[in-house]
C-alpha cells in the first residue's frame, strides 16, 4: 500500500508540474508580445528556448 500511495504522489507531482510549466509557458509568450507589440528587444534569444 505504501508504493502505490507514493506512486500516487509522484504522479500528483508530476501533474502539478507540467500545469505550472504550461502557466511560465504562456506568461513568457504574453511577455514576448508585449514585448514585440512595444518594440522592446527581448533580454534573451528565443534560440535558446
Amino acid at each position: 500500500m505504501g508504493n502505490l500511495a507514493k506512486t500516487n504522489q509522484l504522479e500528483d507531482l508530476k501533474t502539478e508540474i507540467e500545469e505550472m510549466r504550461e502557466q511560465l509557458s504562456s506568461a513568457r509568450d504574453y511577455y514576448e508580445v508585449i514585448c514585440a507589440e512595444h518594440r522592446v528587444e527581448l533580454p534573451y534569444s528565443k534560440l535558446a528556448l
